[in-house]
């Protein structure tokens, strides 16, 4: 420790911004700047880790379940595996004729007696983990 940092004084004698970066001198390493330098930006690298890891950690709980609604036509109904295809109606955009897009669900806690392949439908669904689940199907 040199002069600078004020070691030969008493700490009574010492000014506050001098004991600040003594302790800041002692804290990075002493004389050895570039490896007290390494381990500040090692902990500044922590921190930006894990804040980044609970935003990601935030944004798929948030994007976990998507709830959507629709209309359109049955095109396959598995009654033994719970599944249903739908036909979706669409979305109006002029000169479309793609005559909408099927979409694969899994049926939970609906029952699929009313309806059959063919029908139009209205329908709610949830999304989670990439499977979508039909949770209320009516015949329109």
């Amino acid at each position: 420790m040199g002069p600078f940092l004020g070691s030969l004084q008493p700490a009574s004698k010492r000014s506050p911004a001098r004991e600040q970066i003594r302790s800041w001198w002692l804290i990075s390493g002493g004389a050895n700047l570039p490896e007290g330098s390494m381990k500040i930006a090692k902990i500044a690298l922590k921190i930006v880790l894990a804040s980044s890891a609970a935003l990601a950690l935030t944004s798929s709980a948030t994007l976990a379940q998507q709830a959507t609604t629709g209309t359109g036509m049955i095109t396959v109904l598995d009654r033994i595996h719970g599944t249903v295809a739908i036909r979706q109606a669409p979305s109006g955009t002029v000169g479309a004729s793609n005559g909408g897009v099927v979409t694969e669900f899994k049926v939970k806690g609906v029952s699929l007696d009313a309806v059959h392949a063919g029908d139009r439908v209205t329908f709610s669904a949830t999304e989670t983990g990439g499977i979508k689940t039909i949770t209320k199907i009516e015949k329109q």
